[in-house]
This record gives structure tokens, C-alpha cells and sequence, in this order.
């Protein structure tokens, strides 16, 4: 008997890595959510198109078929007054409140019967087109439900009233992040991309009279008629469904029955008791009054990111639990015969949002605009609502991902059947090519999808910040987050000494660039903060390499934010990532006091006590003396506490330099580490990969095990900050950084609001470098249902001796003369000549470099011995001033 496999667990590091908590997944409750509906006309053969290659791509009808169910596309502006989960222990953590535009079609949902016929199921709909200006709703939707989600900006902008008293009202201005022109090089930049209208008010008081006065009867009666004539025309294209016209004309009578049967049936809801089914609501069930919405939820490969690694068809029920209130938008214009109650959409076509193109709007104009052409549009009967929604929990309808590799060429990759008990796979039909690749959907072009490497930076800005903290709490982390997850593989993780690394990449700044050799759509890196660990990556009792492990990862770009968890897996969260005000400009002699790094992001202030998320500093990065207003008792307590441990840290590293073994070991390592600084050998990042399952968020629907590699191409400076530079993190249970990587504090700052941690950095230093990202490699991967699929290098027996020489050979694994490090005899090559590196030549054997990575305890002695030979470097305690 086979045995069962339970699903893997959600990891999340931001919650659950060192205590448990409730969860902030779905349902959701949505109270007096205001709703601005303008249905807007679309060709409808455009409309089949895209939702043929949107949602029923190459899955069988037999699982689910989608047809829009009229020529028209909602243009939805929504503002949630709050949004909560629905358990009482998970809205004590806190709310968001967010305003959300998006693009919805009205689908019909079909399936075929055993007999081939097709049977209506429901109706539903699709937003392929989503902009939120949250950042915590972002990431829940795209990777819970799979909401193609865009960050973006509401704005309101000056009436044109003082430039014109008879010009239109500006109502609404919509702002996103995108690219002028893409693949020309330039930076992403936000600009208008939806503005709103409405018509000025009529005026009898106007001189010249005006005859096309909307208000006048012979002009009222005329734009009524023609108004009204075209919505007659629409009626009758959807009664009629030509096929001349865009339709599908295999509909049955029963199907057509079933379709208007179940619309009564949801529009009873409306009626009062007890005339309707009551729709009060449970945490299991959603509203009697709800419809259900569609989204495609993908993820690229990591290693081919133009294949997808997992890709799912959810449905989520929308339920109406209070209509509050509801009526039409420019009813005094609806009395005059104008079916647009005076209101005007403009949709600014970027190629990077292609969504007139997409969906087929026919627009009544186009005008120039600053950048882009504007399309014009006139919507059709606009209205509002005030509703109390709730939405619930996903389900999958259907999903697909990669079996192992004997399995898929033998068979191919088949849409696995959710909705059935247990989950069937169906086979496609006859005729039908088996695919044995699953391609990532790329109908709504450039507008959602991350960005796929190789990547180069150029003149990248990196600052790194030695922090000392707790080896206990730092295996714990690895346990947490990466052994305990990936047990059966047999891979696990040690740490690397007792050092966290705050690394702080400027990747595109005043003179830097970067390019990616598959998607070169423009600049949109932005600045990084970091989190590193060290660490020894193990495969049984095997060394196979060294890494990164980057629990806790802040970015400036959305659409980074978005690349690094969708296509390596990295939990990158937005932050706004500042260097404020140099002092030097109000205090040229105050250098000792600049700040140089300010990082704000989405935080509760509370936990617990119900708060909205805003916006907060997180971190702070400066040299200032913090010692100097401090009182005699507060210094005296540094000097006992951070102090100590100062000069404890500062004992055993010398003492590692000094002992016959571990002095081998330091310069063993300082080869190694030669290597990736002068021979672009790699260095490598990992990171676990996982998506919460639409249903149950505490539960992974995919998971994979990802490395990715970077080369430091040329270094062209690099030099030790002699500044003592100090870290404030900034107290916010949501982020719990020195919790997770116990980082040992200095001083506690208990001024300014908030609790404020003050850390110390070590020997911090920076370099200016041209860096070298290759495609990720998958070394293991799982999804719901499956164990582990290991079949990387890395998990090849070092006994064999046919081990692969491709890039991903693992580095250790493997016997003989191979060499891995040397110094250098004469001149250092160009790409490290700013390292003084010494002159003796020498050569190191595999076994020999394996073993001395397995004995050194720290990885801080190496770093440390490698900046005394940096310009103006020399050995040196850093000990404070007051603890001296």
C-alpha cells in the first residue's frame, strides 16, 4: 500500500519562522466597499480570442470552457473601507484598506459531457487587468489566488476649471509603474495610464448660444435616439449570437435554459424573505447572492523562465453579504438620452499595458498624449454600489505541474481534474499534441509578468554590513526554513560562523546599467537590502558547497519585488529605500553624524489590537555617535553588554588565526574566496520556493529548492568604510529580524515612537563591481500531492566517477588534482587589482579545500584577513572609544 504523502507547509519567513501565529489567508470580509462600475464596449471576436488564450488555453473541455457572455469589459474602481480576514484571532493582527481598479469580462462557464455535448455550469468572470496601491495586498493575490496584480498610484489631479470653466471635471487618474518606451534602455518611471471625465454641466447663461447645447430638445432628442438605437443593436447582437458577429454558435437550447435558469436563481437573492433563501454566512460558505472568479495562477521556471513550474485554473466565490446602497452614475445626463451619464474613459496605450489591444475596446477616438496615443471612450449606463462583500476561500479547478523526467517523456504533462474526489488526470483529445512543456501564459504581454534573466549590472553600488549574532538562533532559522522542509531529500543546511551580512546593492545608480538577455525591457532593478546568511550546503554527510541564504530581502521596484518571488522564490517585500540628506550639506563637519540608508515599508504598528497596515521606518543605516547624549549609566551598560560580547568575538577570531589547524583552514579559505573575486567563479544564493495553495494558505500548492549564481565579472573598487557605522531596526513584530537571525544589539533606543534596535557593524566595507546573474538552477522541486523530485547534480554519489562537468557540477563533490584556488605569483589580473594580494603562488587540491571548508567555524576571519590587503586596509580591532 502506498504510503500517503502530507501536503508541505506553507514557508513563510516573515511569519513563521520563529513562533506560530494565526493565519492572514482567505476568507476575507469587505465592509461598505463603494464600487464604480462603467461597462465599456469590445469586439466580441476579440473577446473569444483572448479568453481562448488566457483561460482555456489547451485544457480539455471536459474540465472547463470559458466564452465572454457579452461584447462588453467593466472597468471596476473599487475602495475597500477595510479588509480583514473573517477569523476574530487572525483580524486582531490587523487590517488593510486599499483602492483597486481592475478590467473584468462576464464569462459563461461550460464543460463537455461524456457525450461531447456542452453543459452550462455557472456563470463567472475574469480581471486580467488588476492595479492596487497596496503592497500586502500585491503579493497575497498574485500568489494565493493568482491575481494578475500591478502596484499603481491614485492620484487626484488640478481641476481644469482654471484653465477653462467649461472644460470636463477630472474625476479619477490612475498611475503605474512601467516604461515609456521598452527595450530602449530607459528607467521605469510611474505615469498616467486611466483618467476619468465627466462632462461640464449644461449652461443656458452662455454667450454665443450654443445650438449643440446637450439640453436642448431637438439635441436631446437626436443623441437620445442614436444612443439608444446602438444599445438595441447590442441586445440584438447578444440574442441573435451570429457567428458573423464573434459568437460561438454550438450553444443547445438546454444550455441556454440552464444559463438563464441559474441567472434567476442568483437574482432572487435581491428579493426580500420569504421570497429568497437567507444568505446569512459562514466561514465555509459564502453568500446565496455570489459569482465566482476566474484566475490563472502561474509561476515561471527559475530555470526556464519561459515555462511555467506550475500553473493552476482557481475559482474564488465574490458574495454580496449587504447591499448598502446602489444607483446610476450621471443620472441627470440619462434624462437627456446620453446612455454615459456625461463620463469619458482615457486608457493611455503603453505597449507594456496592452490592455485596449487585449480585450478589444472599440473606443469612439484617439488623441495624442505625452508619451503614448490615448484611446477615448464613452461607457454604457455607469453605476454604483455600497456593498459588504465576502470573499472566500479558493478552489482549484485544475492544475499542472512537472512530473519526473521519465514520466513526462513517456506520457507528457496532463491537467490534473480538481473538482472530482480523488484528483483524475485527463488526457487530451484525440489528435490533440501531448505537451511535454508547460509555457508560461503570456496573453497579457509585458503587463504582469516578472522579468527573466541572464542579467548583467554594471557599476552595481554593494555595501556590506557585518552584523554579530546568535549561531543557536541562526540554525534554528535554517532548521525552520530549510532542513526541516527538505528532510527527506537527504540536502541540509549548517551555518557559517556567527554573522549576519547586511547587504545593501544599489544596482542601477547614477552611472550604473543593466541588461537581460531575454527580456531587455528597461531598467527596473532599484536598490536592494538584504539579509545574508553563510552557509554549508550538505548532502548527507557530504560537503557540496558554500551559499547565501537571504531569510529577509526589502526591494524599491515592484516589478523586482515580483521577479525574485515568482521566479527564484526569494521573499522580497516593497520598500521604499531612501539615502537621505547628506549632512555634510547643513554641517560640513559633521561627517561622522551622515545617515546613509532609510528603509520604510508596510508594517502593523501593533499586532493584535486590530491597526491598519501603514507605512513606517523599518531600518536605518549611519554613522552616528550614539554614545555621545547617552548618560554615564547607559554608557557603562554598553560597555558590560555589547562590550563584551565585542571583545569575546574579537578572542576568537584571533584565536581562529593563531591555532595550527584553523590558520590552515583561514588560508585555504582565502584562496577560495580569491576565486570568486578574481577568477569569476560563482557564488551562489538559495532559496526555498513555495506558494501558498489556493484553498488553504497554511499549505504549499508547489515548492522547489533554487540556486541561484552570480559572478563578480570586474571589481573596480573596493574599500573598507572606516566610519563606525551603526544599524537601527526599528521594532515591528511583522518584520522580526533580530528575533529570526538573533542579532546581538548594542543599545536599545527607546525615543522616537517605536522601539529602536541599534546594532554595531564590523569591519563594513563596499565595492563598486560589474556582476554576472545566470539563470537559476532547480535542484529539487514537489507540489501538493508528490514527494521531492531530486534529480539535480547535487544529490549525485561522489563514489561515481561520471559526474557531470556542466556549470552545476557541485563544487566539492568530487576527488584528484582538480586545482580551486590559488594566489597569485606577480601582478594580480585586472578584474582584482584593487586586492593587494600577496605574492606567493600556491595550489590547492579538492580534497584538501573540502576539508578545510568543513573545519573553519567562521567565515568572518576570511572576510576580515581579505580587507587588510584592501587599500588603506590594515588589522585592526574597531573597538569603540568607550569601551577601550
Amino acid at each position: 500500500m502506498a504510503q500517503e504523502i502530507s501536503p508541505p507547509t506553507y514557508i513563510n519567513p516573515m511569519r513563521c519562522l520563529t513562533s506560530d501565529g494565526p493565519s492572514l489567508g482567505p476568507p476575507f470580509i469587505f465592509r461598505n466597499v463603494t464600487a464604480r462600475a462603467f461597462p465599456i464596449k469590445a469586439n466580441m471576436a476579440h473577446l473569444e480570442y483572448f479568453i481562448d488564450q488566457y483561460l482555456n488555453n489547451d485544457i480539455p473541455p471536459q474540465i472547463a470552457h470559458f466564452r465572454p457572455a457579452m461584447p462588453y469589459v467593466y472597468l471596476m474602481i473599487l475602495n475597500y473601507g477595510s479588509m480583514v480576514p473573517a477569523t476574530v484571532q487572525a483580524q486582531n493582527i490587523g487590517w488593510v484598506g486599499q483602492h483597486e481598479v481592475t478590467f473584468t469580462v462576464p464569462l459563461e462557464w461550460w464543460y463537455k459531457d461524456e457525450k461531447g455535448k456542452l453543459i452550462f455550469k455557472e456563470w463567472a468572470t475574469v480581471s486580467p487587468f488588476i492595479f492596487v496601491d497596496d503592497d500586502l495586498s500585491l503579493a497575497t493575490g498574485r500568489e494565493v489566488y493568482g491575481w494578475p496584480k500591478v502596484l499603481a498610484k491614485i492620484h487626484a489631479q488640478p481641476t481644469l476649471w482654471t484653465q477653462d470653466p467649461r472644460s470636463p471635471s477630472r474625476m479619477f487618474s490612475l498611475q503605474t509603474s512601467l516604461f515609456p518606451k521598452t527595450y530602449a534602455g530607459s528607467r521605469s518611471e510611474y505615469r498616467v495610464l486611466l483618467q476619468i471625465l465627466r462632462d461640464p454641466p449644461p449652461s443656458w447663461a452662455q454667450f454665443p448660444i450654443d445650438p449643440y447645447n446637450p439640453w436642448s430638445p431637438l439635441a436631446a432628442m437626436s443623441n437620445a435616439a442614436q444612443a439608444w438605437l446602438g444599445l438595441i443593436g447590442d441586445t440584438l447582437d447578444l440574442a441573435t449570437a451570429l457567428p458573423i458577429r464573434g459568437y460561438r454558435s454550438n450553444r443547445s437550447l438546454d444550455g441556454l435554459l440552464k444559463m438563464y435558469q441559474k441567472l434567476g436563481l442568483n437574482l432572487t437573492g435581491l428579493l426580500p424573505m420569504p421570497f429568497c433563501q437567507s444568505t446569512t454566512t459562514s466561514l465555509d460558505r459564502s453568500p446565496d447572492l455570489s459569482i465566482q472568479q476566474i484566475t490563472l495562477k502561474q509561476f515561471p521556471r527559475a530555470d526556464k523562465p519561459y515555462e511555467a513550474c506550475y500553473q493552476a485554473l482557481v475559482k474564488s466565490a465574490l458574495g454580496m453579504e449587504r447591499l448598502n446602497r446602489s444607483g446610476l452614475l450621471g443620472a441627470e445626463n440619462l434624462l437627456r438620452g446620453d446612455p454615459s451619464g456625461g463620463f469619458t474613459i482615457r486608457i493611455h496605450r503603453y505597449t507594456a499595458q496592452p490592455i485596449v489591444e487585449s480585450l478589444g475596446l472599440k473606443m469612439e477616438r484617439e488623441e495624442e498624449g505625452d508619451g503614448a496615443p490615448v484611446a477615448i471612450f464613452k461607457p454604457t449606463l455607469p453605476f454604483w454600489t455600497d456593498v459588504d462583500l465576502y470573499y472566500g476561500k479558493g478552489n482549484v479547478i485544475c492544475s499542472r505541474t512537472y512530473p519526473p523526467k521519465d514520466e513526462r517523456e513517456k506520457s507528457g504533462i496532463w491537467w490534473v481534474n480538481e473538482q472530482v474526489k480523488p484528483p483524475q488526470s485527463i488526457q487530451p483529445n484525440k489528435g490533440t499534441p501531448v505537451a511535454t512543456t508547460i509555457l508560461y501564459n503570456t496573453a497579457r504581454a509585458a503587463a504582469t509578468q516578472p522579468v527573466s534573466g541572464p542579467f548583467r549590472f554594471q557599476n552595481a553600488n554593494v555595501q556590506v554590513y557585518p552584523l554579530l549574532a546568535d549561531e543557536g538562533r541562526i540554525s534554528k532559522l535554517l532548521h525552520n526554513s530549510l532542513n526541516e522542509p527538505l528532510k527527506s531529500t537527504g540536502l541540509h543546511f549548517k551555518g557559517f560562523g556567527a554573522y549576519a551580512y547586511l547587504m545593501v546593492t544599489g544596482y542601477v545608480e547614477e552611472n550604473g546599467t543593466m541588461y537581460s538577455e531575454a527580456n531587455n525591457i528597461g531598467l527596473w532593478a532599484g536598490r536592494e537590502v538584504a539579509f545574508s546568511l553563510p552557509v554549508k550546503c550538505y548532502h548527507g554527510d557530504n560537503l557540496i558547497s558554500l551559499a547565501l541564504f537571504t531569510p529577509f530581502v526589502y526591494r524599491s521596484s515592484g516589478r523586482a519585488v515580483v521577479t525574485d518571488r515568482e521566479v527564484t522564490g526569494c521573499q522580497a517585500i516593497k520598500a521604499t529605500i531612501e539615502s537621505p540628506p547628506d549632512t555634510w550639506l547643513t554641517d560640513p563637519g559633521g561627517c561622522e553624524g551622515r545617515r546613509m540608508i532609510r528603509v520604510d515599508t508596510q508594517v502593523f504598528p501593533a499586532l493584535y489590537l486590530g491597526q491598519r497596515a501603514e507605512e513606517h521606518t523599518l531600518i536605518e543605516i549611519d554613522a552616528r555617535d550614539i554614545v555621545a547624549d547617552l548618560s554615564s549609566a547607559d554608557r557603562d551598560s554598553i560597555d558590560t553588554s555589547w562590550g563584551e560580547e565585542f571583545r569575546e568575538d574579537r578572542q576568537r577570531k584571533a584565536q581562529l588565526q593563531t591555532e595550527e589547524g584553523q590558520k590552515n583552514d583561514v588560508k585555504n579559505a582565502e584562496a577560495l574566496a580569491m576565486e570568486i573575486l578574481s577568477d569569476h567563479s560563482s557564488l551562489n544564493w538559495i532559496f526555498l520556493k513555495n506558494f501558498p495553495d489556493a484553498e488553504n494558505s497554511e499549505q504549499a500548492c508547489y515548492q522547489a529548492l533554487v540556486k541561484k549564481t552570480r559572478n563578480l565579472k570586474c571589481i573596480k573598487e573596493i574599500q573598507e568604510i572606516r566610519q563606525l557605522i551603526h544599524v537601527n531596526i526599528h521594532q515591528y513584530q511583522g518584520h522580526p529580524i533580530q528575533e529570526a537571525l538573533g542579532l546581538k544589539k548594542k543599545y536599545l533606543n527607546l525615543g522616537g515612537g517605536t522601539a529602536k534596535q541599534v546594532f554595531e557593524a564590523i569591519r563594513p566595507f563596499w565595492m563598486k563591481v560589474d556582476i554576472e546573474e545566470n539563470l537559476s538552477e532547480v535542484l529539487c522541486w514537489r507540489n501538493k500531492p508528490k514527494d521531492w523530485i531530486c534529480d539535480h547534480p547535487w544529490f549525485s554519489d561522489p563514489s561515481k566517477s561520471d559526474l557531470p562537468d556542466s556549470s552545476e557540477k557541485p563544487y566539492f563533490l568530487g576527488s584528484g588534482k582538480e586545482l580551486v584556488g590559488r594566489y597569485y605569483d606577480g601582478e594580480p589580473p585586472y578584474e582584482c587589482s584593487r586586492l593587494k594580494v600577496k605574492t606567493k603562488k600556491k595550489e590547492l587540491e579538492l580534497s584538501d579545500a573540502k576539508q578545510s571548508i568543513k573545519t573553519l567555524k567562521e567565515v568572518q576571519v576570511v572576510v576580515e584577513s581579505l580587507l587588510n590587503e584592501c587599500p588603506g586596509g590594515q588589522e585592526h580591532d574597531n573597538e569603540p572609544p568607550h569601551c577601550k
